[in-house]
């Protein structure tokens, strides 16, 4: 298991940023290198333990995890992200057995992961989406020099955090169908209508079925008598994924 060294522990970021440098100190001292990885972490799943243990075992050495703050996932994902706070986050984390140290950088939005960087001075920096060459000279602006920059894919198929928190959104609307269902029956319209909803989530998010599954999903919500706040986020997300290609002026 790691260590989860929270900065709200300390005085302040001088403190913070001399603790991390002990630390580093005495893993170098054991001759181990310095592995940093970062991200959301928002749902711990099974394509986040293979990213996790195939960097261990390919880098060995002190393997350092930021968890990306409230602030920065807000800024990144949107109002309704995150789903669990980073204090949690990270604490499951630093349950995991292949992770050492797990922080959370307090920088707000600005790249924090690469400010962590600049004080732990690691030897390799690993994420799942490419490296390009502005970020490359930011980070040697940053850091006076480039640590090795690797790319590890940290998809597993079925596992996104992204598509197990719609599934628990549609999970949890059915349980409010099946709620209201034993309150008052469902006429045989909108019986059909929620078949239909279910079969088509399940299908692919092809521009005409995403439209389909917007539309349904409004007609659920405003035909029964339940308030589905927590639908708006599924909804919002399908906008905006695809408002960008044609407009949604037919829903």
């Amino acid at each position: 298991m790691g260590e989860y060294i929270q900065y709200e522990k300390y005085s302040g970021m001088k403190d913070y940023a001399g603790s991390l440098e002990d630390i580093v100190k005495k893993e170098r001292e054991k001759g181990n290198k310095i592995v940093l990885t970062y991200g959301i972490f928002d749902i711990l799943h099974l394509g986040h333990a293979i990213f996790l243990n195939k960097i261990k075992e390919k880098y060995s050495g002190s393997l350092f995890v930021n968890v990306a703050n409230d602030a920065r996932v807000k800024y990144r994902k949107g109002p309704q992200k995150p789903i669990n706070s980073s204090y949690n986050r990270a604490l499951l984390l630093s349950k995991v057995e292949m992770v050492d140290y797990v922080t959370v950088y307090p920088e707000e939005k600005s790249s924090p992961a690469w400010k962590l960087a600049s004080i732990i001075k690691p030897d390799y920096m690993i994420q799942s989406w490419p490296w390009t060459k502005e970020a490359k000279k930011e980070l040697k602006s940053l850091l006076n020099y480039v640590p090795k920059l690797i790319r590890s894919h940290q998809h597993f198929p079925g596992t996104h955090s992204s598509k197990q928190i719609r599934k628990m959104i549609k999970n949890y609307v059915e349980d409010l169908l099946v709620q209201k269902k034993s309150k008052s029956e469902i006429n045989p319209e909108d019986s059909d209508l929620i078949q239909s909803f279910r079969e088509l989530s399940k299908k692919s998010r092809s521009y005409e079925n995403v439209l389909s599954l917007i539309s349904m999903a409004l007609k659920i919500k405003n035909k029964l008598a339940i308030s589905f706040s927590d639908l708006d986020p599924f909804i919002t997300e399908l906008t905006e994924n695809y408002t960008s290609q044609k407009p949604l002026s037919s829903v």
